[in-house]
């Protein structure tokens, strides 16, 4: 390596060092794109808000699977109890043991049940020719530069014919019928937005800075594609569904540069300590009725002198 490659190879080291202290986690990053209040609300408060059902769902798939795929023997009971633990959950009146029964009932999801679901998630792993380390399965990974933590959990880290493979469970579509009898919702991903999935590249990029290794393939599992359409009488859709990580180059100069032009945003909100309301909309609707810190963030604000036509 010439002493040119040498400089031109740490300068994104240098660089990310000047930076003040913060901790860039996936979820962090998409927090303050979406809103820097609410971000800057996450990193100094703690929210007495119960989170809402699908977080319980997901949480609870994702650690079925992650034991699973670990070969450990556990009791899923156990699992429930911990995760009841953790957090405060809206869960419509539902108890641990309501939740552990519907565990194995097999009419929630027309047929298969949510053991049934993570046993298909599993063997749909190895069905498409992957192979992975047991000790790859939601392992940390981060490092740190200056005062900047980085740091992310994969759920899947496998190979396919040699080549990296890195995968994330997503269960949306299945919580409404778990806990409120509601319908299904079959997912799907476009090729370019598993490709550019800004989770799946902080994945490999966090992968590539600390041991080297670059993922050629991302992918997304889909357990609610895997319950049957009673009308069709088939699957709802593709539950396994990958495209081409992007290469080292877009990587490191598209990815990497953004990360660090959110870094450069947060570090000027600290150093002038405001944070901005950014008030996201959804198809024109406030998206701020579902922050857990709503009432702290756009409470303090009262109308006064209401217009009839508001009353």
């Amino acid at each position: 390596m010439s002493i040119l490659d040498a400089i031109k190879g740490d300068v994104w080291r240098i660089k990310w060092s000047k930076l003040p202290e913060m901790e860039l986690r996936q979820s962090s990053v998409r927090d303050f794109r979406y809103c820097p209040a609410q971000y800057n609300f996450k990193r100094t408060s703690e929210s007495n808000s119960k989170l809402p059902d699908f977080f319980f769902f997901g949480s609870m798939f994702h650690s079925l699977c992650e034991n699973m795929l670990m070969g450990i023997d556990f009791n899923p009971d156990w699992l429930i109890e911990e995760l009841f633990m953790e957090r405060d959950y809206e869960l419509g009146g539902l108890s641990i043991k309501d939740i552990s029964n519907r565990l194995w009932d097999k009419d929630i999801f027309y047929g298969d049940s949510v053991m049934d679901l993570v046993d298909k998630s599993i063997r749909l792993i190895s069905s498409a020719g992957i192979t992975y380390e047991p000790s790859s399965i939601e392992k940390m990974v981060g490092f740190k530069l200056g005062k900047v933590t980085f740091s992310g959990t994969p759920d899947f880290v496998g190979e396919l014919a040699g080549d990296g493979v890195i995968l994330d469970f997503k269960t949306s579509g299945l919580s409404g019928r778990f806990f409120r009898n509601g319908s299904i919702s079959s997912t799907s991903f476009k090729k370019f937005q598993i490709s550019y999935s800004t989770q799946l590249q902080h994945y490999d990029w966090l992968m590539y800075r600390t041991s080297g290794l670059k993922a050629k393939y991302y992918g997304y599992i889909l357990p609610a594609n895997l319950t049957i359409n009673t009308r069709t009488n088939k699957m709802r859709g593709d539950p396994l569904q990958m495209a081409e990580a992007p290469d080292l180059d877009s990587l490191l100069h598209s990815y990497e540069d953004d990360l660090y032009g959110t870094a450069k945003e947060i570090a000027e909100c600290i150093d002038k300590n405001h944070w901005t309301r950014r008030r996201p909309e959804v198809f024109g609707k406030l998206d701020c009725v579902r922050c857990a810190y709503k009432d702290s963030c756009l409470g303090q604000r009262t109308i006064r002198n209401i217009p009839k036509w508001m009353k």
